[in-house]
């Protein structure tokens, strides 16, 4: 156990609350296979430039620096307010209404729209999260897909049943067919959220994905996240005829942001899983057409593999921080690992209180570091106060330690995913990670389904490193949720959550604040400390020190759920918040 804690850390405590009125957004009236220019649809949600990456296999190695910010990066917007009657991104508070439905944040707004909805009928964070992905896989195709993977965890507060807390897997394996120049992810998303609907939902599958089925038929609305993917793409994207059919107007043009956008071809598929439920992607009919199709772009995918395809539950890792838990993933995905160990170092003995201002940057930039050599340490069920002073063992505050790992060790990591959060009135909460593991996956559009499979995994194995970066805060004594959240961004992940969870509980700050503030990442390889234009003035310390400082527009994004009074017990006390460095929704509360 870590023993000495801050108080801040034992007494959790309520957050301030912001205010921001949403509206859900129309569907467009007229259905099409193609995108219709400019369509008119309200105006009413908020978008995400999150535009990481162009799709690119070889200069992830090149580009240590890209890595952090996104692989082929350019620089992004720092995630300002929309234009016109858009709100500004943030946080939403709760509503004065009839009573608390829980509240969810996403990159994408319609998805998160649609999320909410499940949540205000009386749907579980299951249901909600079930509805949010399949919206998803519609409205945000470069990110998340029908043929992706990916993964949840999860917190289910019971005084009868006991406290569940656990890791569903689902992630886009390599395919091991023969044949194709594109080397495929086996799709598992679907079966996975099947899994999760299973053991944790309520409502009928056949509800929770109606709403996304119907965003492919008649069309959504273009936001500024997705268009800046497709803007990012476009070259490699585009010389695929899918790709071109999909995403191009009439005359040719990529889809702008407010343009309308619908697939005949999705919708069908979405409606095949809608009625005859999941098996059906990967034992059925469709499922010998999707492995036709795969082999048409130059994908290989063999029929066995989507057989056996099996999302696996999974126990935690857990620290314990006083009377409450602080709960990620194990292995084989290592970024909620890191992300803890670091945040642990830093909370550790009042260890970053202790620190005056000049040393701070430091100090966190070694617990970076050393949290990322200890990732691969093995399998671990608890992060104890020992293992957190072993790992900061030898911890100099005036000088740095030179990283002596190989480079080899450390494979390349691409930043490509979304993630999301869900809370229910109950207090369970739910974390996710999506991703095709690679921007659009393999940049191919799978001809009569109207989506990108996925890349297989870059780290050249068949399973992710840092792609799942989760932590839930919660009391089991008394079935009380106060955090949930999760980062997307590949190698810069585990640093962008054990940043907001430092700031939120040992720092004190609101979550809007933990969330916003700039942040530093050391991935121990290449041996670079890493800082946002935000931490400038630290630079100069970190350089006397004798850190090499890079700056970069952004260091991941995270999506968080803050109730510090507890949920169930205090609802009001629940924050809503995505990541200003992009334009998601954050949504919930009393309606």
């Amino acid at each position: 156990m870590v023993a000495s804690i801050s108080a801040s850390l034992i007494n959790v405590r309520r957050s301030a609350a912001f205010a921001c009125e949403t509206k859900p957004t129309s569907k467009a009236s007229e259905a099409t296979s193609r995108m219709t220019p400019r369509a008119s649809l309200e105006a009413d949600e908020r978008e995400k430039p999150i535009g990481w990456i162009i799709r690119c296999w070889d200069w992830a190695r090149q580009s240590a620096r890209a890595a952090i910010s996104g692989l082929c990066v350019v620089a992004l917007l720092a995630g300002c307010g929309g234009t016109g009657d858009e709100p500004a991104p943030g946080v939403v508070a709760p509503n004065d209404g009839q009573g608390f439905i829980g509240g969810v944040a996403a990159d994408e707004p319609v998805a998160a729209q649609i999320a909410r909805d499940v949540l205000a009928g009386g749907g579980t964070a299951a249901d909600a999260t079930v509805a949010l992905f399949f919206a998803l896989a519609v409205t945000y195709p470069s990110t998340a897909s029908l043929g992706g993977g990916g993964a949840c965890l999860v917190y289910r507060p019971s005084k009868k049943k006991g406290d569940a807390t656990e890791v569903l897997e689902f992630s886009a394996r390599a395919s091991q067919a023969e044949g194709g120049d594109r080397p495929t992810g086996i799709p598992a998303a679907v079966r996975g959220m099947a899994a999760l609907h299973a053991r944790y939902g309520a409502e009928r599958w056949e509800t929770l994905l109606a709403p996304a089925e119907s965003l492919a038929r008649f069309g959504y609305k273009v936001s500024r996240a997705f268009a800046r993917d497709l803007d990012l793409a476009a070259g490699p994207l585009l010389a695929d005829e899918g790709a071109r059919q999909l995403f191009t107007t009439e005359a040719g043009e990529l889809a702008r942001a407010g343009d309308t956008i619908a697939s005949l071809d999705l919708a069908g598929v979405i409606s095949q899983i809608r009625t005859k439920g999941a098996g059906e992607f990967y034992r059925g009919a469709l499922a010998q057409r999707l492995i036709e199709g795969v082999e048409t772009i130059g994908g290989s995918l063999a029929l066995a593999e989507l057989q056996a395809v099996a999302p696996a539950w999974q126990p935690t890792v857990r620290v314990e921080i006083g009377s409450n838990v602080l709960h990620t993933a194990r292995a084989p995905s290592m970024g909620g690992l890191t992300a803890v160990r670091a945040f642990a170092a830093l909370q550790q003995d009042d260890r970053l209180k202790n620190t005056d201002g000049a040393g701070r940057a430091h100090l966190a930039a070694e617990a970076s570091q050393r949290a990322w050599l200890a990732r691969t340490d093995g399998v671990l069920e608890t992060i104890d106060e020992a293992a957190i002073e072993r790992m900061m063992a030898g911890f100099d505050p005036g000088a740095h330690r030179a990283t002596t790992e190989s480079p080899d060790r450390w494979p390349a990591e691409n930043p490509a995913g979304t993630s999301f959060a869900v809370v229910d009135r109950a207090g369970t909460a739910i974390t996710c990670v999506i991703t095709l593991n690679n921007l659009f996956g393999s940049g191919r559009i799978v001809p009569g389904f109207g989506f990108p499979i996925a890349a297989a995994p870059r780290n050249g194995t068949a399973e992710p490193i840092t792609s799942f970066t989760p932590a839930v805060l919660v009391n089991h004594n008394s079935h009380q949720t106060f955090f949930v959240g999760s980062a997307s961004g590949g190698a810069a992940a585990p640093s962008a959550l054990a940043t907001v969870l430092t700031n939120l509980l040992v720092n004190e700050m609101p979550l809007k604040e933990a969330v916003a503030a700039p942040r530093l990442h050391h991935g121990a390889v290449p041996d670079r400390t890493y800082v946002e234009p935000g931490l400038a003035s630290a630079r100069a310390e970190l350089e006397a020190r004798g850190h090499d400082v890079d700056e970069v527009p952004e260091i991941g994004r995270v999506n968080a759920i803050a109730c510090l009074e507890g949920l169930p017990r205090e609802p009001e006390s629940c924050v809503f918040s995505t990541d200003p460095r992009g334009s998601g929704l954050a949504v919930g509360g009393v309606f």
